[in-house]
């Protein structure tokens, strides 16, 4: 963007001003400013070298105003860039901490930053709870997570709700690409459920696979395959 150069022209259409008095000015702004002061001071508005010195202050007001406005920009490009370094290597409870602190109207590089990440700052912790928790650890942990109370939060909830469903899919996909492997399981399960009903641990099926992950995942699986319940075989030849 470049800055405004109207006021250049101003000169040539006053046919009172000097070429060689605005040429001066321009290049002795201090000279053009003493002058302007002397021209207000004084009656000889209608002098040439008053609006040579006129028109030569404008063009540096505008000029120098540009040139601090692209220094600033420039300062908060660095910032910017920085507190993108910065903040990509916190932990996710901290950098919502960070990221808590700003509100919606907040343009400043730090906030900025903090907007720009949310994304990348969520996906990376996703790929963090995938990797440290498995099966019923991420269901517990998730659980927990989203438990109401003092310290709930609810990035932190959400964040452990989708690595459990993106991890729970994952594992439902694999079941599918090896049918043999969800069968066997799957009549585990059912041979376990039998035998927990029976000793009265659970009431229904609903109960039992709420507390056995693993068969739950399998039931799942076997859903897709259109066995329903635990009490339907599985056949997957």
């Amino acid at each position: 963007m470049k800055p405004p150069i109207f006021l250049s022209a101003i000169c040539l259409l006053l046919s009172a001003c000097s070429e060689n008095d605005l040429a001066f000015y321009q290049t002795h702004i201090e000279d053009a400013k003493a002058k302007l002061l002397s021209c207000r001071l004084t009656t000889e508005t209608n002098d040439n070298e008053c609006y040579a010195a006129k028109v030569a202050v404008d063009q540096y007001a505008v000029k120098h105003a540009y040139s601090i406005k692209q220094q600033v920009i420039a300062k908060q490009q660095t910032q910017y860039k920085a507190f993108i370094a910065e903040f990509s290597k916190l932990p996710y409870r901290d950098f919502l901490q960070q990221a808590d602190a700003c509100s919606w109207s907040d343009l400043s590089p730090k906030c900025q930053a903090l907007n720009e990440l949310k994304e990348a700052v969520l996906a990376k912790e996703i790929a963090r709870l995938k990797l440290n928790f498995k099966s019923v650890e991420m269901d517990q942990y998730q659980r927990q997570a989203c438990r109401g109370g003092i310290s709930f939060n609810k990035d932190v909830c959400h964040a452990a709700t989708v690595a459990m469903r993106q991890q729970k899919t994952e594992a439902i996909s694999r079941y599918l690409a090896n049918k043999e492997v969800l069968a066997k399981d799957f009549t585990a399960c059912r041979l376990e459920f039998y035998q927990a009903i029976e000793k009265d641990q659970f009431k229904n099926e609903k109960g039992f696979l709420n507390n056995r992950y693993h068969c739950y995942l399998a039931a799942k699986a076997a859903n897709q395959l259109g066995v329903y319940s635990l009490n339907e075989s599985l056949d997957v030849n």
